[in-house]
């Protein structure tokens, strides 16, 4: 299933506004809400984002969850509304690679 032309202009403005973000989850060995938090207070990220992961992310998933200005959605369910409607997008890079495959 290929990104509609809608997703992927609104998905490429959030790029140029520098609101997408990839993050490693190679080195998380635990579900963490602190390290999640942590991370994203590195990227200066403290609005609202979705954060969005691929199969394989079990331990980020449960870590960004909890986080109360987050929406967690799976890449295969990530749509234009949770693009446009968050002011960050943050893809594991799971997530982004999957992406990228498909193009």
């Amino acid at each position: 299933r290929g990104l509609g032309d809608v997703y992927k202009r609104h998905l490429s403005n959030r790029i140029l506004e520098n609101s997408v973000f990839v993050i490693d989850g190679a080195g998380i060995e635990k579900p963490s809400t602190k390290v999640a938090s942590e991370a994203l207070e590195e990227l200066s990220i403290s609005k609202s984002f979705v954060f969005v992961y691929a199969e394989d992310d079990d331990f980020l998933i449960k870590s960004f969850r909890n986080l109360k200005k987050a929406k967690v959605t799976s890449v295969k369910k990530l749509s234009t509304f949770d693009v446009i409607s968050n002011e960050v997008v943050v893809f594991s890079e799971n997530a982004m690679n999957s992406i990228l495959d498909k193009k």
